[in-house]
């Protein structure tokens, strides 16, 4: 009722509820937002052309979830991904079995034309020759959806998720950043090597991590990666332990004798060596590395952002064990063709 009544009465005066307070000061709120009327305005456009008819059903669900900007993020992923598995799953079976079908043969036939733009929605011929153009919009991914997933039927908290991520399979990768003290630097590596799924990130300081620039800006990925801390006078050991074993030691460091970035092949195991920001990796330690690797510049700056850097290094390794992956799949598909054609 107090809800329902938002003005109340007070020694014989009206007087503002708690509940019309709160209203007002919401409204306030988003008056001053520069963010909120174009979020206003998009979901006003979306409930204009709403239909709850034709939304309830199934294809109307998929449908949402693929073009809806507004409601994308908010659909139960692991609803939509059993939909897709499922149907993925039966045009496969049909496609076994109907593979050289003349009928299966027209329809991917009508596919196709459908895909180039020689035939509209309806069947008929587009005027301009041209698929329909779908409005674009932002689609996050859902890093969850395929751990929740595996988890299914198992009690799911904190704890369990963040145990079962950490034990997924990583990239054999190291990024030593014991001599960068700044806090935004370090937040933004954070934040890489946990995008980039990155065995360990190795910092000066654990602390680092209470101050509230580096919350800001890692957003919670210290949370999701693997840290530890090794002071700098303990890089020398460190990066003999590394050493034995196994791991390939590289400074990112502009060196006499530094590779390209482009022109290096990363082994699959290694550690990366970061220097101090403006002052760079130290000669007692660059002389322990591996090998040295620089990015080409093509400004008057002589050097990025140790974090810049970083990330470009991170993401070239990345790139290269994508490729290798794919070449591995590509090896192993032939292998199982050339198996079944053997058999055959």
């Amino acid at each position: 009722k107090p809800l329902l009544n938002p003005i109340g009465t007070q020694n014989g005066t009206q007087s503002l509820s708690w509940a019309q307070q709160w209203y007002e000061n919401v409204q306030t709120r988003f008056q001053r937002s520069k963010d909120f009327p174009p979020l206003f305005e998009k979901i006003d456009r979306y409930f204009k052309r709403y239909n709850p008819v034709e939304e309830a059903t199934i294809e109307g669900i998929i449908n949402l979830a693929k073009n809806s900007p507004l409601l994308h993020d908010r659909m139960p992923g692991t609803f939509l991904d059993s939909v897709k598995s499922e149907i993925t799953g039966i045009l496969t079976d049909i496609r076994i079995k109907h593979d050289k079908s003349d009928e299966w043969i027209i329809y991917q036939n009508e596919i196709s034309a459908s895909s180039k733009g020689e035939a509209g929605v309806d069947g008929k011929s587009d005027q301009k020759g041209e698929a329909p153009q779908l409005e674009n919009f932002q689609q996050k991914i859902r890093p969850l959806s395929d751990l929740y997933a595996k988890l299914e039927g198992s009690e799911m908290t904190r704890d369990t998720v963040q145990k079962a991520w950490h034990t997924r399979g990583q990239q054999k990768m190291i990024i030593i950043a014991s001599l960068v003290d700044k806090a935004p630097n370090l937040a933004g590596l954070s934040r890489t090597c946990e995008i980039f799924n990155l065995e360990c990130l190795v910092v000066g300081d654990l602390r680092v991590r209470n101050q509230q620039v580096y919350k800001s800006i890692a957003v919670s990925a210290d949370k999701w990666v693997n840290m530890k801390e090794v002071r700098p006078r303990a890089l020398p050991d460190y990066i003999q332990k590394l050493r034995q074993q196994g791991y390939r030691i590289l400074a990112l460091e502009q060196a006499a004798r530094s590779q390209k970035l482009e022109e290096f092949t990363f082994p699959e195991k290694i550690a990366v060596l970061l220097g101090k920001e403006r002052e760079g990796v130290p000669a007692e330690l660059l002389n322990m590395v591996d090998e040295c690797i620089e990015i080409p510049q093509l400004g008057m700056i002589r050097s990025l952002n140790v974090h810049v850097s970083g990330s470009l290094l991170i993401w070239e390794y990345t790139r290269q064990r994508l490729l290798a992956q794919e070449s591995v799949e590509l090896v192993e598909a032939t292998a199982n063709r050339k198996r079944k054609l053997e058999q055959s």
